[in-house]
C-alpha cells in the first residue's frame, strides 16, 4: 500500500474511532463530575475506617465509579488513610478507582460493546475486594506507629494542652503534607469542631465545580494517552485484517499483557481504545480485559507512593493480587464468551454506531476544544503544568 493510501486509511480509521467514542466520552465525564460533586466524601472517609470486610467492600463500591486515574487516586487515598481508613480498605480504593469509572464504562460501550461494559466494573470491584481482604490478612496486628489504622480514642494534640508529639494518631496535626479528607473521623477531630465550620457550597455551585473538573483536569490528565490509545486503535483498523491475531490467546498472552500493563501508566479510559484495537483484530477478549484491570491499577510512579502508605508487605501483596485477579479475570471472560457464543468481535464500536452523526461529530469538536490547553500544558510544561493536572485539584475538591 502506498505511503499516502496508508496515512489516509490510519487518518479515517482514526477519525471513525474517535467518533464512535466521542459521544459516550462526553456522557461519562458528565456523569463523572456529578458523582464528584455529590459524593459526601467526609462521610466515605467514617465508612471505611474500622477493620474486616466490611470497609473493603465499600471502599471498592465507592470508587468504582468515582473520576481518578492512577495519579489522581492517590492523594485521595492518602487522605483517607489519614482519614482513619484501614490498608485494607486504602488498597480496594486504589485498585478499584482507576481500574474503572463511569467516563470507562460509557466509553467501554461505545468502543468494546455492552458485554466488556458490564464485565469490566464487575471484574474491577472484584479485583479490589479480594486485592483489599488480601492486604487486610497482613496486618492483623492492628495500628502501626504512624497510627493509620487507629479510630477516635482519649488522646490530646497540640492545642488541647498536651505536648507536641511526632508519632502517634496526633501527629497528623503537625503533618506538612496535604490532607484532602476531613479530619472529622481522626482521634483529633475534636479539636477542630471548635472553630467555626466554613459555609458548605450551594448544589449549583458543587455541581458547577464539578463539571469544571471533569472538562478541565480529568479531561487533561487523560487526553495525552487517549489519543495515543485511538491513534493505536485507529492503526489497528486499518492496518490489520480482522482475526489476524486470532491466536493470541490463552495464558501466555496473558501474562505478556500483564508484563506490559503493571510497570506502564495508562488510565482506563486511555486503555479502552487500546483494547478495542487489540479485539477488531482478534484478540481474546480475557488478554484485553488482562490489559484493562492491571494497566490502570499498577505503575512504577504510584507504587513508590503506595509503598509508603501501607509498607513493603502490603504493597507486595498489592501487586501480587491486582496480577493474580486480573489473570483470573481474564480466564472467566474467555471461559464465559466460549460458552455463551458471544461474538466479541461484532460488538466492537457497536455503542458508537447507534449515536446520531451529527451529535457524534459536534461531542468530538467539544471533546477536541477542551482538551487543546490540558493537552498544550501537559506537551509545554514551561506553560505552568509543572505538576501532574489532576493531582493537587483531586486533593482540593476531597477536601470540601
Amino acid at each position: 500500500m502506498p505511503v499516502m493510501d496508508t496515512a489516509r486509511a490510519i487518518m479515517g480509521g482514526v477519525v471513525e474511532v474517535s467518533l464512535e467514542a466521542a459521544p459516550w466520552l462526553m456522557l461519562g465525564l458528565i456523569a463523572a463530575g456529578l458523582v464528584r460533586a455529590l459524593m459526601p466524601t467526609a462521610l466515605i472517609a467514617r465508612w471505611l475506617g474500622g477493620r474486616g470486610a466490611g470497609p473493603v467492600a465499600v471502599a471498592a463500591l465507592v470508587g468504582a465509579p468515582l473520576p481518578l486515574c492512577s495519579c489522581g487516586v492517590l492523594p485521595v487515598a492518602i487522605g483517607l488513610r489519614k482519614g482513619g481508613a484501614s490498608k485494607g480498605a486504602t488498597s480496594s480504593f486504589l485498585v478499584a478507582t482507576p481500574e474503572t469509572g463511569l467516563d470507562s464504562i460509557a466509553l467501554s460501550y461505545a468502543l468494546l460493546g455492552p458485554f466488556f461494559a458490564v464485565v469490566r466494573p464487575i471484574a474491577a470491584i472484584a479485583s479490589a475486594i479480594l486485592t483489599g481482604l488480601a492486604v487486610s490478612l497482613t496486618d492483623r496486628d492492628g495500628a502501626h506507629a504512624d497510627g493509620h489504622d487507629a479510630g477516635p480514642t482519649n488522646c490530646k494534640c497540640e492545642g488541647d494542652g498536651a505536648e507536641p508529639v511526632s508519632s502517634g494518631c496526633c501527629a497528623g496535626a503537625a503533618s506538612a503534607e496535604p490532607e484532602p479528607v476531613e479530619r472529622a473521623a481522626s482521634c483529633c477531630s475534636s479539636s477542630a469542631q471548635t472553630e467555626t465550620p466554613p459555609q458548605s457550597p450551594g448544589i449549583a455551585r458543587r455541581i458547577a465545580d464539578g463539571l469544571a473538573y471533569s472538562f478541565t483536569r480529568l479531561l487533561g490528565d487523560i487526553a495525552l494517552w487517549l489519543a495515543v490509545g485511538l491513534l493505536f486503535a485507529g492503526v489497528m483498523r486499518a492496518l490489520v485484517e480482522p482475526g489476524a491475531l486470532a491466536s493470541l490467546s490463552g495464558w501466555w498472552a496473558m501474562l505478556a499483557a500483564l508484563v506490559a500493563g503493571v510497570p506502564l501508566y495508562i488510565c482506563a479510559s486511555a486503555s479502552t481504545p487500546i483494547a478495542a484495537g487489540l479485539l477488531a483484530t482478534g484478540v481474546a477478549p480475557g488478554v484485553a480485559v488482562v490489559l484493562l484491570l492491571a494497566g490502570p491499577a499498577t505503575n512504577i510512579g504510584s507504587l513508590g507512593v503506595i509503598r509508603k502508605e501501607i509498607g513493603d508487605r502490603a504493597t507486595a501483596v498489592y501487586v501480587v493480587m491486582v496480577a493474580l485477579t486480573a489473570l483470573g479475570a481474564g480466564l472467566a471472560v474467555d471461559a464465559i464468551v466460549a460458552a455463551w457464543g458471544i461474538d466479541i468481535a461484532a460488538q466492537v464500536g457497536a455503542g458508537g454506531r447507534h449515536v446520531p452523526r451529527w451529535i457524534a461529530v459536534a461531542s468530538a469538536l467539544a471533546l477536541l476544544l477542551f482538551s487543546l490547553r490540558p493537552l498544550a500544558l501537559r506537551l509545554a510544561p514551561g506553560l505552568g503544568a509543572t505538576r501532574g493536572p489532576a493531582s493537587d485539584d483531586a486533593a482540593r475538591a476531597h477536601h470540601e
